[in-house]
């Protein structure tokens, strides 16, 4: 789904997408969730 939608979306668009995703994992995971599941700590 994402591969047909990203290449539709502005410039505006993707941004607003990255803020509510960083926004709902800042509200949702823990700092040490976070780092076990992106950075592999």
């Amino acid at each position: 789904m994402l591969t047909a939608l990203i290449p539709r979306l502005s410039d505006s668009e993707v941004e607003a997408a990255v803020e509510l995703l960083t926004g709902l994992l800042r509200r949702h995971l823990s700092k040490e969730e976070y780092h076990q599941l992106f950075l592999k700590d």
